[in-house]
């Protein structure tokens, strides 16, 4: 499944989808904001979980989350993280 331009706001995971393209996600508790195989132009938030997690690609993806991981994915291009640790296997275009 594809979803496009949405919010998604839960207290488990804000946005479940294969490809993920310009939404927004998040997740007010043990949740991700974003949990997709590729993930395009995205802001994930999450308190205590992690925000976007692209189990392929995160691509112009922004992550944030106050006490976990900001951004999981195999390969990240050009992501930035506001707040948060990373857990980014290939990064391309980004410190």
């Amino acid at each position: 499944m594809t979803v496009s331009d949405c919010t998604g706001e839960a207290c488990g995971n804000g946005i479940v989808a294969t490809t993920v393209n310009n939404c927004y996600g998040n997740s007010v508790g043990l949740g991700n904001g974003i949990l997709a195989s590729t993930a395009n132009n995205c802001y994930g938030q999450s308190v205590n979980g992690i925000w976007i997690w692209a189990t392929g690609l995160a691509n112009a993806c922004q992550g944030q989350c106050t006490s976990g991981v900001a951004i999981k994915a195999y390969v990240a291009n050009a992501c930035v993280i506001l707040a948060g640790t990373t857990n980014i296997v290939h990064k391309f275009n980004m410190p």
